[in-house]
């Protein structure tokens, strides 16, 4: 294999990891004081999926800092613990698509095995990005009508997202609908799927040729940045970035039906009724 051969390779496989940094993930962070108000370096800081059972640890820095990146979306509990002090416990928080969820501790003198646990998720508050974004959940994906159930459907209720109609190209190009993002182009409005781009082959919103882009049963969110959202995503308009569902340690399952006859339909213009 020649030198150049190899690099090529190298290069393939280093722009192939970058594909898959996209936002999908989200991060814990946030700082360790006492009671005092004083930094505490060296604190053990586990988090816990309480939907898998996985567990990350880091440990405090000098700056009584930590962060925990690259954490899949769902429900987590986070411990923090060091000898001499009780162990602070924060539980219900939840992580969502490229959120960053600040949960500080103030540790009190005590037995590390006594713990004190606080209920409630980190503060809402946008504090660590300028990005104008919204989420769309689990409970909204799964509980709004979607006539056609297309999951992009559900952009359009968020501020500065609009349709521009349907694609209809080909058979080889996607028929989902233009969605043009705070008046960019429809074409600079960026899908992401578990952080691989899922445009079509003309570079357009994906869908089937109904014009329906299916995923309500596998998607378990999706976020939505209309602007000023950061270098990992490339080029301009909007971006929709969507995870999918993941296994648990609990058993689900889904089921749907729609029922529709012209019973209940309005007459249009020209139907006149029974004579």
């Amino acid at each position: 294999m020649s030198k150049s051969t190899v690099w090529s390779l190298c290069l393939f496989l280093l722009l192939g990891g970058v594909s898959f940094a996209q936002e999908t993930t989200a991060i814990i962070s946030g700082t360790v004081t006492d009671e005092s108000g004083g930094i505490i370096p060296g604190v053990s800081v586990e988090a816990t999926n309480v939907d898998t059972g996985i567990t990350r640890t880091v440990t405090t820095g000098d700056e009584g800092r930590y962060q925990l990146a690259n954490l899949s979306v769902g429900n987590y509990e986070v411990q923090a613990s060091l000898p001499g002090f009780q162990t602070g416990v924060r539980d219900g928080i939840t992580l969502t698509i490229g959120r960053e969820a600040l949960v500080d501790f103030a540790l009190s003198v005590g037995e590390i095995s006594q713990r004190v646990t606080v209920t409630g998720d980190a503060p809402l508050v946008e504090t660590t990005r300028s990005v104008l974004t919204d989420l769309v959940g689990k409970q909204q994906i799964e509980d709004l009508p979607l006539n056609g159930r297309s999951y992009t459907q559900l952009a359009l209720l968020q501020p500065g997202v609009t349709t521009l109609g349907s694609q209809n190209f080909s058979s080889i190009s996607g028929g989902g609908a233009k969605l043009s993002m705070a008046g960019a182009r429809s074409t600079n409005t960026y899908f992401y799927l578990d952080g691989t781009e899922v445009k079509d082959s003309f570079g357009h919103t994906p869908g089937s040729a109904a014009g329906q882009t299916l995923g309500v049963d596998t998607i378990r969110e999706f976020s939505v940045v209309v602007s000023t959202f950061s270098a990992e995503f490339g080029g301009s308009g909007g971006v929709i970035s969507s995870v999918t569902k993941s296994g648990t340690n609990q058993l689900h399952g889904s089921v749907f039906e729609y029922h529709r006859n012209n019973a209940l339909d309005a007459r249009n213009f020209f139907d006149r009724g029974d004579a």
